[in-house]
């Protein structure tokens, strides 16, 4: 992986996370830490998943800034969940499944879904020549939405960071999956 992926930091230096160097796949961005802020805003949870979770950047800041006791992060590309796993090993419990949203097995439910989910609809948006980043970028948004629909405990809340002009069919396809 040398020159493949860089190590870096979030909160002064106090997160570092291994990402895919430029050129390599989809690097976490702001909306990473934003969404583990407005996590954190909501009180700490038992139980937290992030889906489509790339390198692990909103989980485990989320983790790092102690809103949750144990944290699963989803992510499908096998090469992402391994940097996902390595950056998950300081914060115990935390596990890393590698497997699409789509197609995930049972497990536990949760208080507390994360996700940033690809912003671009398949059919959508000018390609990226990057492949990893390209796959990372765009898909459809209902896998995450059922996804996180299936995974809540009662009563738990569920975090999408979506664009703002988009909203209305995030609003339209989470109440179709029973997201409220």
């Amino acid at each position: 992986m040398a020159g493949e992926t860089t190590l870096d930091t979030l909160f002064s230096g106090a997160l570092r996370l291994v990402q895919p160097a430029r050129g390599h796949g989809y690097r976490f961005n702001v909306d990473a830490p934003l969404l583990a802020r407005e996590a954190l805003a909501l009180g700490p949870v038992r139980r937290a998943i992030d889906l489509g979770a790339g390198c692990g950047a909103a989980g485990l800041a989320l983790r790092h800034l102690g809103g949750c006791a144990s944290l699963t992060l989803v992510e499908r590309d096998p090469w992402m969940a391994r940097l996902a796993a390595g950056n998950a090993a300081p914060y115990p419990p935390s596990e890393v499944l590698a497997c699409d949203v789509a197609r995930l097995p049972a497990m536990e439910r949760a208080e507390l879904v994360l996700c940033n989910p690809p912003y671009t609809p398949p059919e959508r948006g000018p390609g990226c020549p990057e492949p990893r980043r390209a796959d990372a970028r765009g898909g459809a948004l209902s896998p995450f939405l059922a996804a996180a629909a299936a995974l809540l405990s009662p009563g738990g809340l569920a975090l999408f960071i979506y664009p703002s002009q988009a909203f209305p069919e995030l609003w339209r396809q989470a109440q179709a999956c029973g997201l409220h």
